[in-house]
């Protein structure tokens, strides 16, 4: 059994809008070493195994005991570097979204905010999409040849009711229908996926920092953090666009300078 954790990310600023959903696609036994050696870690910097931690801790109570770190670089730097010497591949979508009308007309009372956050809502349903195709053709990159078959499960990280919601209702319809102008069947995927409403899942807390350092990188150029586990996002035929990380449309150039640094031994 294979498991996709995933969770999201924001670019938003004056030049991009950008959503990102990602994390790590894992077998199960492999998962249960990854989380030993993640609350290993996490205890080697004074923290508790229950302890939740994020890229980008908020200052309240929850994460009171990661914000008290001294070395939060060095905190980044090695669970990324756990994440970049474990047997898993990394998947993420980026979409470039184009909410400024939908901004000024909520500005202008001319759309309610549930309006917008609808539209905010089906960038991540397609995002899902795209991300649950892709799961598809790595289980059956994995299955070719084999007489039992492995099957895939997605896990993300739920935010609020509306949104997970939303995105089980996609993914039925999707799993039932088939995905895309080419109808990718998803028979290799579990028929449901299922939402965390508890940050406590070691493999969504790390789905945070791929998603947030990947945006981080985008956002400022910095590859250092990146390249602790750029050889685990998911390629093939040598190439990641298209396979590891998708970006819509896709013909958007939006990330390109992280695609080629990924890209780059």
């Amino acid at each position: 059994m294979y498991f996709l954790f995933l969770d999201d990310s924001y670019i938003e600023n004056q030049a991009q809008d950008i959503a990102c959903l990602g994390g790590l696609i894992i077998e199960a036994t492999e998962y249960q070493r990854l989380r030993t050696n993640f609350l290993s870690l996490k205890q080697g910097f004074g923290l508790s195994p229950s302890d939740p931690v994020k890229w980008s801790p908020p200052n309240n109570q929850r994460f009171a005991a990661q914000r008290a770190i001294a070395d939060q670089n060095g905190f980044k730097t090695q669970v990324l570097r756990l994440i970049g010497n474990s047997n898993l591949q990394i998947l993420c979508a980026f979409i470039n979204r184009d909410l400024q009308a939908y901004r000024r007309a909520l500005q202008d009372h001319k759309i309610t905010r549930e309006q917008f956050q609808r539209r905010v809502r089906e960038y991540q349903l397609q995002a899902l999409e795209y991300l649950a195709q892709r799961l598809q053709m790595h289980m059956q990159d994995i299955n070719r040849g084999r007489q039992h078959t492995e099957e895939g499960l997605i896990l993300i990280e739920g935010i609020d009711g509306p949104r997970s919601s939303a995105l089980v209702e996609r993914y039925k319809r999707v799993w039932h229908n088939g995905s895309g102008a080419n109808t990718v069947r998803l028979g290799m995927l579990f028929d449901t996926l299922t939402c965390s409403h508890d940050f406590g899942s070691a493999a969504i807390q790390m789905a945070d920092f791929v998603v947030s350092s990947m945006c981080h990188a985008a956002k400022t150029s910095n590859w250092s953090f990146i390249r602790e586990y750029k050889q685990r996002v998911r390629r093939r035929y040598g190439r990641i666009k298209g396979y590891g990380l998708v970006v819509y449309p896709s013909n958007s150039t939006v990330v390109d300078a992280l695609v080629q640094e990924i890209q780059t031994p």
